[in-house]
């Protein structure tokens, strides 16, 4: 994802390199004339600028697998790595022999690496379009579980829908290949966010991890479960492997932010929403994170114009939930109230806008109302809930309060 940062820039390659932190860079073209490809690639030594590999290929649409495999295998001897058979094998898995279905995961994928509402319903088209043409695409089934979960996470889509179709697709794509990283984390996040079971999901992590070293949504969930059970280093461990392999993905950067914001690592949480402003000025994310990096050093009427901002790119249940929450921490109980009505009118709020309008309600010191709607969060399996002991902490809330102590037991007590 992150290499699309840099396409169609006229940069210099140490450059890309440096901010991509790698070795070597895998520059080329590809075009189109019917069925016909013409693709250029040359590989390239970051340090001095040496070419190792270049090479022209003119063919048919229906070759694209055997130009992957000779490129693959061109770039690694070029490098001089050598593979057993095994890990030759992994290198050069083809998912699905059907080029159309290929076209359309990889359409599936740009889109949803946009993180928007509509980017996860446009690539929840491509990827069931994949199917459709090659119904034992197990990674396209992966695709689309992750799109569900995500917009049945942020409220974009009614939950009692999108949930069991993400459960439904996480469960097919282990049934038809349980030997793929996305299949094993897949089912982790439903485990973790929807059933908040750390420790179960973490095990589907780590042998997503044996699967892909280098994935860095892998490393994204790892670091959740690290800091939910609270081994910060760890998480922090896992965050840091996550930011070098993909450092220029909102999506990515966007999970980061949750980890630095779970250990409490006030000027990580700044550098990232300041990079992603940077990235994609209206990503409301970014200002998110800068808000939550003065709430972090208690000066929260500086972070109540970077969630104002946030609402106004998106006025969705998260960022109003920031904005309500920290009006009520500084006293405006009007304006707080004046939010949660907002959100009560927002479509679903009643499925999996519990914890936000929750939080809102603590924020103000109203904390029968808030644990009301916290029950209610978990009997609808918000997602969010996995993140309220941090909540908690920022809410200044006595850990010890037997309404603390209720609610965790009731989720299973997956903190310790």
């Amino acid at each position: 994802t992150s290499s699309f940062a840099f396409k169609g820039k006229n940069m210099d390659l140490k450059l890309i390199g440096a901010q991509l932190n790698v070795s070597y860079i895998l520059e080329g073209s590809v075009r189109k004339a019917g069925n016909i490809l013409r693709i250029t690639a040359q590989l390239i030594k970051v340090s001095d600028g040496n070419h190792l590999y270049s090479q022209t290929f003119d063919k048919e649409l229906k070759d694209i697998f055997t130009i992957q495999d000779d490129i693959s295998l061109a770039i690694l001897n070029a490098v001089k790595i050598k593979l057993l058979d095994s890990e030759k094998n992994t290198v050069l898995k083809k998912y699905t022999d059907n080029v159309e279905a290929y076209e359309l995961y990889l359409k599936g994928l740009y889109n949803y690496n946009k993180y928007t509402p509509d980017g996860f319903t446009k690539a929840i088209e491509y990827f069931q379009a994949a199917i459709d043409k090659d119904p034992n695409y197990a990674i396209a089934y992966s695709g689309l579980a992750f799109c569900y979960m995500n917009l049945t996470s942020n409220n974009w889509s009614k939950s009692d829908k999108s949930l069991p179709k993400a459960i439904q697709a996480a469960n097919k794509s282990f049934e038809l290949d349980n030997k793929t990283a996305e299949s094993h984390l897949n089912v982790g996040r439903i485990k973790l966010h929807f059933k908040y079971k750390v420790r179960e999901a973490e095990i589907d992590f780590k042998k997503a991890l044996a699967i892909n070293p280098n994935s860095a949504e892998v490393h994204v969930q790892l670091g959740f479960c690290a800091a939910l059970l609270g081994n910060n280093k760890e998480a922090i461990e896992h965050a840091l492997k996550a930011e070098r392999l993909d450092p220029f993905s909102l999506l990515n950067l966007a999970y980061l932010g949750i980890i630095y914001w779970t250990v409490g690592d006030a000027e990580k949480i700044l550098s990232i929403g300041k990079r992603l402003v940077d990235i994609a000025p209206t990503f409301p994310a970014g200002h998110g994170y800068i808000g939550w990096y003065y709430a972090l050093i208690k000066r929260y009427r500086e972070a109540i114009p970077e969630f104002e901002k946030a609402a106004q790119l998106y006025p969705d249940l998260s960022n109003l939930s920031g904005l309500g929450m920290f009006f009520g921490f500084i006293g405006e109980k009007v304006k707080a109230r004046e939010i949660i009505e907002k959100m009560k009118k927002i479509e679903g709020a009643d499925l999996m806008g519990n914890y936000y309008i929750g939080r809102v309600y603590g924020s103000m010191g109203e904390w029968d109302t808030a644990f009301h709607h916290f029950d209610r969060a978990i009997e609808n399996q918000e997602s969010s809930m996995l993140w309220i002991k941090f909540y908690f902490s920022a809410a200044q809330m006595d850990m010890k309060d037997p309404r603390v102590l209720r609610l965790l037991d009731k989720m299973g007590q997956p903190y310790e």
